[in-house]
């Protein structure tokens, strides 16, 4: 097979045939266009002459040009190409030569056109330039008020992506630490990152404050049960609506030695002492357990 720069077109200037093509087809097309083309015998005109290059432009993936009319398919037919080939081929007076309508034919690299969002669900890694084709999952959206300085936060959505790096991806610069209740972090400076779990709350320190949107799909509180340990955990709130921390906990009661929010503010349940109030959406917060347990939240839909 030959191929040649649009430069060299002047082969087919006293006839011949281009076999145009979408850089980005199948090599299968490519494959067959090429054998298509060796495939047609000389005639009495001469050697059959052709050029087989790939063209950015194309209104179809196949595009054929024959003394200057056009024949244009999305799929390889070589049927339908021989019979416009034979129809338009050595039949146009030799005086009309190549018009240079595909002065800009060029032998590259193709550019891989592509979904390139990596939280789309048909996102293409090996694509290269956005070809706005990306699809999503139907999404909900959680938006979370962070203060300047130390906050407790957690998420009732599954994110797209868990990681921190992509959930703070337009913040990364007000961030100075995130943690867990078991000390791993995410820190640009370090280089490390964190994915985030429903289950838990985070710290997070900040340089600035901020309104972060979450995207993803909304858990369901009661199926998503928050199994916890002896000791100091960092839980979650999982329901929409704000709720009496009292009530929240008040199957693990006899288990439970103290919640605290990010201001300090605390439920002693043997002191009978709660200056906590409500549980609100966004934020996270410490307990403290005699021993393990699990907490279950009730439906969006069912008041305690």
């Amino acid at each position: 097979m030959s191929f040649f720069h649009h430069k060299d077109t002047s082969i087919i200037l006293s006839g011949g045939v281009v076999f145009l093509y979408h850089p980005c087809i199948s090599i299968e097309i490519i494959e067959s266009l090429r054998n298509l083309a060796c495939s047609i015998d000389d005639d009495d005109g001469g050697e059959f002459r052709w050029i087989l290059t790939p063209y950015p432009n194309v209104v179809k993936n196949i595009h054929v040009l024959t003394w200057q009319k056009n024949y244009m398919n999305d799929f390889f037919d070589a049927p339908s190409i021989i019979n416009f080939i034979s129809a338009n081929y050595r039949n146009a007076p030799e005086d009309i030569g190549y018009d240079g309508l595909y002065d800009s034919l060029f032998i590259g690299k193709c550019e891989n056109y592509g979904c390139i969002d990596s939280t789309a669900i048909n996102f293409d890694s090996t694509a290269i330039v956005d070809n706005y084709s990306c699809e999503y999952f139907s999404s909900d959206t959680q938006y979370i008020s962070l203060n300047e300085g130390w906050n407790i936060f957690s998420s009732f959505i599954n994110p797209n992506s868990n990681l921190m790096s992509d959930i703070f991806q337009n913040y990364v610069s007000d961030i100075i630490i995130i943690k867990n209740n078991f000390g791993n972090i995410f820190s640009q400076q370090y280089n490390f990152d964190l994915s985030m779990n429903n289950s838990q709350g985070y710290f997070i320190k900040l340089n600035n404050s901020v309104i972060i949107s979450i995207n993803g799909v909304q858990i369901q509180p009661e199926i998503y049960p928050i199994y916890l340990d002896q000791g100091w955990n960092i839980v979650s709130y999982l329901r929409e609506a704000p709720e009496n921390v009292q009530l929240i906990f008040q199957d693990i009661n006899n288990n439970l030695i103290i919640v605290k929010d990010d201001l300090g503010k605390v439920y002693l349940p043997n002191y009978d002492f709660n200056n906590l109030g409500y549980m609100n959406q966004g934020k996270g917060y410490q307990i403290k357990l005699i021993s393990p347990d699990t907490l279950y939240y009730l439906p969006n839909d069912q008041d305690y």
